[in-house]
């Protein structure tokens, strides 16, 4: 396997999936993992709610993800003007 694939796949944490590798995603770890997440925030912030200016981070999952949004939008545009 390509060196940079299987970093991409199982290192790299993306942000738009919630700082997942698209591995934990395709497997379903990620639910889990981001579970453990917010249980961690919200235990950090209980003892001290009043450090926090808001709500803790919303680690829930988007039904659908886009690495490159702004991509697909270009190719749904050039795809109509053809």
């Amino acid at each position: 396997m390509n060196c940079f694939v299987a970093w991409y796949n199982h290192e790299h944490h993306h942000s738009a999936p919630k700082f997942v590798t698209p591995s934990q995603r395709h497997t379903g770890e990620s639910e889990e993992l981001l579970r453990k997440r917010i249980e961690l925030y919200e235990a950090a912030r209980a003892p001290h709610p009043e450090r926090w200016s808001n709500n803790i981070r919303n680690w829930m999952l988007a039904p659908i993800v886009c690495l490159n949004p702004e991509r697909e939008v270009v190719m749904q545009q050039t795809s109509k003007a053809a």
